[in-house]
């Protein structure tokens, strides 16, 4: 039989958010911590508290070595702030997934806890209600000399109806692959978390699988253009990573993330979405193993690619022949590219020389261009 798609409350009454609540009073905001730093989670609060917030907010200890209760003690850690610790360190992934299920209000938002919610988004939220069942806006980078940049490509504020659409546009990156960014309807991430089961261990790509779910069991999304997030970017972070140290670990998180993320389409979309959704994440792991290749292994030569360790996980072991076609594909094409510009430039070149000698049929040569052999 073929799955059905559940439905969001609001998606089953049609009744829309009611504007004499506020939309930050409908948020709970989620902080998962692994062995966080005190300083860095009070500036992560005050800066919420500065702003006349009114989150839930939910601190998961993610089986720190000194319990998070006992480092934040005697801080200025508002009341209503609930700690909750959990056994063992199981990852970013199921951290979240515990923090969705404490949750209690409408729309659940995801902080990293040395991070800082940027001044003036919980006012700018409340201009309009929440209604979809994702809310993206604009992240910042804050790098280590403290230098701050946009993440991503500005976007006019806009809306997408019915599933397809709305995955077809996150996996074709149209908008950031980071959770930060990003408000989610609970009832959504509480879909997510039956369909998953049992949550993996994972240390990177995590925001991969849990936005790649999201996305395709959404029914709406809706962009806002404001500033939402100030992302702290440290040397030691996958997205700051280069280099081959890390190549098994991101290699077997990358093939877990893609077989939970396929697992799920399969047994929880509608069959007539299933197709596109499938195919879409086909497109979007072609470019997550060829990064894995050439931007965290090295490898920038075809031969490099297939040279490989051996011991990589099957599903990527298995694309070692294909990404080294498709990066000499990709070479062969630049090469192209910088000769038919360089052509270019040199027509150019001879249609100046030939209008000035058109334009100066005397032989005056005082202004007459370079020629096309410099």
């Amino acid at each position: 039989m073929a799955a059905t798609r559940p439905r969001s409350p609001a998606s089953r009454s049609g009744a829309e958010a009611s504007p004499l609540v506020g939309a930050q009073d409908r948020i709970s905001l989620i902080v998962c911590a692994y062995n966080a730093g005190r300083d860095d989670i009070e500036r992560l609060l005050d800066g919420v508290l500065a702003l006349d917030a009114r989150p839930e907010i939910v601190l998961i200890d993610d089986g720190s070595d000194v319990p998070l209760s006992e480092v934040l003690q005697g801080s200025a850690v508002p009341d209503h702030a609930r700690v909750h610790r959990l056994g063992t360190n199981g990852g970013l992934f199921a951290a979240r997934a515990a923090g969705v299920a404490l949750a209690t209000r409408d729309y659940v938002q995801f902080a990293d806890a040395d991070d800082v919610v940027e001044g003036g988004f919980y006012a700018a939220l409340d201009a309009a209600p929440l209604e979809t069942d994702i809310v993206g806006f604009r992240a910042l980078t804050v790098h280590a000399d403290g230098t701050v940049v946009p993440r991503g490509e500005p976007h006019p504020p806009h809306r997408l109806d019915g599933a397809p659409a709305i995955l077809g546009a996150f996996l074709d990156f149209r908008y950031l692959f980071s959770v930060w960014n990003k408000l989610y309807r609970r009832d959504l991430l509480e879909r997510q978390r039956a369909a998953i089961g049992s949550y993996p261990r994972l240390n990177h790509y995590e925001d991969l699988a849990l936005n790649a779910l999201a996305f395709g069991m959404a029914d709406s999304f809706e962009h806002r253009e404001i500033a939402g997030y100030r992302y702290v970017q440290h040397p030691d972070q996958m997205t700051a990573i280069t280099g081959a140290s890390a190549l098994r670990e991101m290699a077997g998180d990358l093939q877990t993330a893609y077989d939970l993320i396929e697992r799920v389409f399969h047994d929880s979309l509608p069959e007539e979405e299933r197709a596109a959704a499938l195919r879409n994440l086909a497109a979007r792991e072609v470019q997550s193993v060829m990064r894995l290749f050439t931007e965290i292994a090295g490898a920038d030569t075809p031969d490099a690619i297939l040279a490989l360790p051996d011991d990589l996980p099957p599903r990527l072991a298995t694309r070692r022949g294909f990404g080294a076609a498709l990066l000499g594909e990709r070479q062969a094409m630049n090469t192209l590219r910088d000769r038919l510009s360089d052509h270019r430039d040199r027509i150019d070149r001879l249609n100046a020389v030939m209008a000035h000698l058109r334009n100066h049929p005397t032989g005056d040569t005082a202004s007459r261009p370079q020629s096309a052999e410099g």
